[in-house]
């Protein structure tokens, strides 16, 4: 509030009183402060420290009165408003977007100087881009039309556009960074005064000198289109997601701005935010409310409240960022978002920014799997770092997947920025262990899929009596070598071996008597030594004590020539302008090398010819490639050696 001495004596050190009324007028809420000095005809604003919390939507009455002693007017001391509580958006509720319609739906805020700052600001939001955003969009405006603007926040053939109308001039900014289609991305314009600059996902996507106070002028802020005559047939009107929309009166660090871009931030808690849209009202719901506490709720306009809300948004959680600067290829760990990441091979200098959030996953679930991990986690990268792979370490909750599991039951799934289809990042972990109450499951990552996604750890149940976690066949002496393992048995029987000469109709050709029930792993193998077919395929019949029964996956082997590879060497490693491979092979067919770098791409891709015995293959090409991480693999008749070489 605001206290003005209207008396002819300075005034200080007296105490002012806050109450608020519900609509039944009791009271819901009381504090006071104490005034500062105020001089004769001045004013000065008081804050109260406690916040106001309300459970429940409705009108309230707020009155704010002075105890001056020996006021001769006290009964005139007090200021009385009302206002309407629309909608209450608690931290943790369902996660919602508005979805603006690119013709004529924005939002609509009422003029107030306290959602117009004038020396230093900063606004931000996630947009959910469409295809339509190639055409002008606006985020945000105040005060514009066709020939002048306040401030204009718009998107531009996918990138982002900023007008800055001051009291030393006119200012433009299209950032470097474009906005993806079809999904989230978070950008931030900040003002101080100094400089105008643009954030997409909290990197500086561009920066310009700017300078002096922000000209206003007497007309509301528009979320969703631009002001003025350029608001009409759809020009400048946004096509695309809204969430998270936050305007400040201060100009916001980088490190501010990213360590709070996933976090919901508490009603009422932050004195510099001036209009917090979480948009997260539900159906039916025609206007926004503001959680800043500031009253600056926005209205809906030629929006259909029945059908522009939608569940679904980007990840959140009540927590900051936690950012790593990355110096060396130690392991830095996050107790409070449950992750430690380690890069390797690193160039250059940057840091990784790393969020939770413990809430089941928003929207799609991977396919192909029964559990998640109730955890997800954002990984960003920000810097000219470059590194060959990375390597995280996730703290999974307790319930969320199996103790029984394996690193192969375990994988490893991403979406890009949290919104849309789940992908499949890696298909087994490097290695899983149980801590306490809680899983540590180690992934390895490329450093072309490691960031701007959300992962999830997901993993598959035992609902079968037997879990199967390997089946392969090998050619050893003449013969045909099944193995397999298993790592959770129920009343084993035992396994019916089958072959097939064409994938299709198998025949029995032996059986392995099974361990009964188990959590332990167990090895099983069969010799076949009676094919003589070119191509052979295998299955196995699980069988249970009670005659039920699961059939395997299929395995294949080309069965015409027992001759392969037996030894394979790799010299030197790490390599730099020489590179030659040593195969030892009991075989005169062709072996084939094929060399694919960090980002999975094939640089080499050759065949020789081999004789028994020892060969030698110089790689001629190693001199050109460049520095990195890269995989070979060395294959002969159906057998593939793999190594990982480094220059």
């Amino acid at each position: 509030g605001t206290i003005s001495n209207y008396g002819t004596l300075t005034q200080s050190s007296f105490k002012v009183k806050c109450a608020i009324f519900n609509a039944v007028n009791t009271r819901v809420y009381l504090d006071s402060t104490t005034a500062p000095t105020i001089s004769a005809g001045q004013s000065a604003p008081v804050t109260f420290p406690a916040t106001f919390n309300p459970t429940t939507a409705g009108n309230f009455t707020i009155k704010i009165w002075s105890e001056l002693l020996g006021d001769a007017s006290a009964a005139n001391d007090t200021s009385i408003a009302a206002f309407t509580v629309n909608n209450i958006a608690l931290v943790g509720g369902t996660e919602t977007r508005l979805q603006f319609n690119g013709t004529t739906g924005y939002i609509e805020v009422a003029n107030k100087s306290s959602v117009k700052p004038v020396t230093n600001f900063t606004v931000e939001t996630w947009v959910l881009g469409n295809n339509a955003l190639l055409n002008p969009g606006c985020i945000y405006s105040s005060d514009s039309s066709n020939a002048d603007t306040s401030i204009t926040i718009e998107t531009i053939g996918r990138r982002i556009g900023v007008t800055l109308r001051t009291s030393n001039g006119l200012f433009f900014l299209t950032s470097n960074d474009t906005i993806p289609t079809n999904n989230w991305a978070h950008v931030a314009v900040k003002y101080d005064g100094a400089e105008l600059t643009i954030y997409v996902n909290g990197d500086t996507a561009g920066t310009i000198a700017a300078t002096g106070n922000v000209l206003y002028k007497n007309s509301p802020v528009y979320i969703g289109r631009r002001s003025g005559s350029k608001s009409t047939a759809g020009i400048s009107v946004l096509n695309g997601g809204l969430d998270e929309f936050r305007i400040w009166n201060i100009a916001r660090t980088q490190t501010q701005i990213i360590e709070n871009m996933h976090r919901k931030i508490a009603n009422f808690s932050e004195p510099n935010l001036v209009a917090y849209y979480r948009m997260n009202e539900s159906t039916g719901s025609a206007s926004v409310s503001d959680a800043s506490g500031n009253c600056n709720s926005g209205d809906l306009v030629n929006l259909d409240p029945n059908t522009q809300w939608f569940t679904g948004s980007v990840m959140l959680d009540t927590t900051t960022a936690t950012i790593f600067n990355i110096t060396t290829n130690n392991l830095q760990t996050s107790t409070k978002h449950q992750i430690g990441v380690k890069a390797e091979n690193i160039v250059g200098t940057g840091s990784f920014a790393v969020y939770s959030a413990l809430q089941p996953i928003i929207g799609t679930l991977p396919t192909g799997f029964t559990n998640n991990s109730t955890r997800t986690w954002m990984l960003y990268k920000y810097g000219d770092l470059t590194f060959d792979s990375v390597r995280v370490e996730l703290g999974v909750p307790s319930g969320s997947i199996l103790a029984s599991s394996t690193n192969n039951d375990l994988a490893l799934n991403g979406r890009l920025m949290g919104f849309g289809a789940w992908t499949n990042t890696r298909n087994s972990a490097a290695s899983f262990q149980r801590i306490t109450n809680n899983f540590k499951v180690n992934f390895l990552l490329l450093n072309t899929d490691s960031f701007n996604k959300q992962f999830v750890v997901s993993s598959n149940s035992n609902s079968l009596p037997v879990k199967l976690i390997a089946f392969n066949a090998s050619k050893e002496n003449k013969h045909i070598i099944l193995k397999w393992t298993t790592a959770f048995e129920a009343n084993n029987k035992g396994f019916e071996v089958e072959r097939s000469i064409d994938g299709k109709n198998f025949r029995y050709i032996g059986f392995v008597k099974g361990n009964g029930s188990s959590n332990q792993l167990n090895n099983y193998q069969f010799i076949d030594e009676s094919t003589k077919d070119v191509t052979v395929y295998y299955r196995l019949k699980q069988i249970d004590m009670d005659g039920k029964f699961e059939y395997s996956n299929i395995v294949n082997i080309n069965a015409d020539d027992f001759g392969s590879i037996e030894l394979v060497e790799v010299s030197p490693n790490p390599f730099d302008a020489e590179l030659q491979v040593k195969v030892a092979t009991s075989s005169d067919k062709a072996i084939k090398l094929a060399l694919y770098n960090a980002n999975g791409k094939l640089v080499m891709d050759r065949s020789v010819g081999a004789s028994f015995g020892s060969n030698i293959i110089a790689i001629e090409e190693a001199n050109t490639l460049a520095k990195g991480l890269y995989i070979l693999k060395v294959s002969q008749n159906g057998v593939i050696k793999t190594f990982k070489i480094v220059k």
